[in-house]
């Protein structure tokens, strides 16, 4: 048969046979998904997060008696903790920043404010003092571009636009344009090297902010941009695929907000809610999934929750997706199989792009430049197939015609696929995603 009579047979299966729970998302809408993972040992609030090599650090805060400088890593791909040497000046409110594979903690407040600089290097476990801040401060917040940490705002005597910037090559700091609104609790995203500052607190009764300003570093420069829906202080920020995504804060009561801001069109759109309201917390992202850690929730306390958010970006969510699956529970083995157009301003290179299929909360990643192109007289196929971390997995992308392709994912020996229907689906190439919830056929086991 050939490669068009194949995946003929493979879409004539799917109109036949996949089996789709009614009312299923088939075309994917612009919500991502939540899930919960380890939560970090040491529960607390106001403390900061730097991500180096794909594990996110939780360092310092405050547990509800002290302010701490205890630091603890999160691996994602074992879902475990593990402490680390302890910053040197417990504090809260800090900003963290990570620079160079280096995590660099910032400012905050411990018996006072501070304007101390301490470096932390993952390779060594150790710490070492820096240049302080010239302006003492807490509820600040950092972010870097090019090599250079940025501190904008926070309070001293009163709420702050200062902006310092810190060199890490000379350990010498410099001071920058003043962000035009004065406030502190505020969260920083940097996005295709534009400093995002959003939110936090202007002081007061109802003093809560949904402002977001700019920075330039190339031009020195800030810009008002588009109000964040929702005004809110203490709120964490993360970036994934250039979209900064404002995660729980405080506005009267805990939030559990999300909404998503796109730098390319100025806009804001509504994302999943994460499971737990809270405020104080701190976030990372490790190969697209954002992490929201800690905090503090008025009902329950100071926690340490942590919850994995996978965004779908709007502009690029798959305009159709239908699948079919297949798991044999006794190999720990999946197939699926199916057809996705793109959405409008999506475009795929399999050769080049990242490919990622989960399924529940089993994930299979064939690295970009994975995909191997093959033609004939009739079609053009792109196929992969190798042992990726003692898991053999094989793949094949088919182009169709204008924005659709089918496709066919499946590896055997992964762990923590479903047991049981329904089955939610993801696939991710580049930055086009598609997502589905199924009945799959369970061989030999499963229901």
């Amino acid at each position: 048969m050939t490669s068009s009579g194949m995946w003929k047979a493979i879409m004539v299966g799917l109109a036949v046979t996949a089996v789709v729970i009614p009312h299923a998302e088939m075309a994917v809408a612009s919500t991502g998904t939540w899930s919960a993972k380890a939560p970090m040992p040491a529960a607390r609030y106001g403390l900061g997060i730097g991500v180096v090599n794909g594990i996110p650090y939780a360092v310092g805060g405050f547990n509800g008696s002290a302010y701490v400088g205890t630091v603890e890593a999160y691996d994602p791909s074992t879902n475990t903790w593990s402490t680390k040497a302890p910053m040197p000046t417990p504090r809260c409110c800090a900003g963290i920043t990570v620079v160079n594979g280096i995590l660099y903690a910032v400012g905050g407040v411990s018996t006072g404010l501070l304007n101390t600089v301490e470096a932390y290097d993952p390779s060594t476990n150790t710490w070492s003092t820096k240049a302080p801040m010239p302006t003492a401060r807490s509820g600040l917040a950092t972010g870097a571009v090019n090599g250079m940490l940025y501190a904008v705002g926070g309070v001293s005597t009163g709420l702050l636009t200062t902006v310092e910037a810190y060199d890490p090559g000379t350990d010498t700091w410099s001071t920058k344009a003043s962000m035009p609104t004065a406030r502190a609790d505020l969260a920083i995203g940097v996005a295709n090297g534009i400093v995002y500052a959003v939110g936090g607190t202007a002081g007061g009764v109802g003093g809560m902010l949904n402002t977001v300003e700019a920075y330039d570093p190339g031009t020195g420069t800030w810009t008002a941009k588009a109000s964040m829906p929702t005004a809110r202080t203490n709120l964490g920020v993360g970036v994934v695929g250039a979209i900064l995504y404002g995660v729980g804060g405080a506005a009267g009561s805990d939030l559990t907000t999300v909404e998503a801001y796109d730098p390319s069109t100025n806009t804001w759109s509504t994302d999943a809610s994460m499971p737990t309201a809270r405020q104080g917390l701190g976030i990372g992202v490790v190969n697209g999934t954002l992490f929201a850690v800690g905090g503090f929730n008025g009902a329950t306390g100071i926690l340490g929750t942590n919850e994995a958010f996978t965004p779908v970006a709007p502009s690029t969510a798959f305009e159709a997706f239908a699948v079919r699956v297949e798991i044999v529970p006794s190999a720990e083995a999946f197939a699926v199989r199916g057809v996705f157009t793109l959405g409008a301003g999506g475009a795929i290179n399999p050769p080049a792009d990242t490919v990622t299929v989960r399924l529940g909360s089993a994930s299979i990643t064939i690295p970009a430049g994975s995909f191997q192109k093959w033609t004939d007289q009739e079609d053009v196929v792109f196929f992969f197939f190798k042992v990726l971390n003692d898991v053999p997995v094989e793949g094949l992308i088919v182009p169709l015609g204008g924005n659709r392709f089918a496709f066919e994912i499946g590896a055997a020996g992964v762990s923590g696929l479903p047991g049981a229907n329904p089955v939610t689906v993801m696939l991710t190439i580049d930055n086009n995603t598609g997502r589905a919830t199924v009945n799959a056929v369970f061989e030999g086991g499963g229901t």
